[in-house]
């Protein structure tokens, strides 16, 4: 494939690991960027972060001061 793996391709593949842990989100990743460089020599660094957030739920209110569960 020509061009770069772009943030078109990343969110690509963070649609197909939804709902998976951050780890297999990772691997899921590099997997698919080492498909997208085939044979060709790795020429500089990859660093790969992935952040997984729950969602939050309903704020509960508990007197005078409020909480996230």
């Amino acid at each position: 494939e020509e061009g770069f793996f772009d943030e078109e391709r990343l969110r690509e593949v963070a649609r197909a690991s939804a709902g998976r842990s951050a780890v297999e989100v990772q691997e899921a990743v590099v997997a698919k960027v080492r498909d997208f460089v085939g044979e060709a020599p790795q020429s500089d660094d990859m660093a790969i972060v992935v952040v997984r957030r729950s969602p939050v739920g309903p704020v509960l209110e508990t007197g005078p001061t409020r909480y996230c569960p």
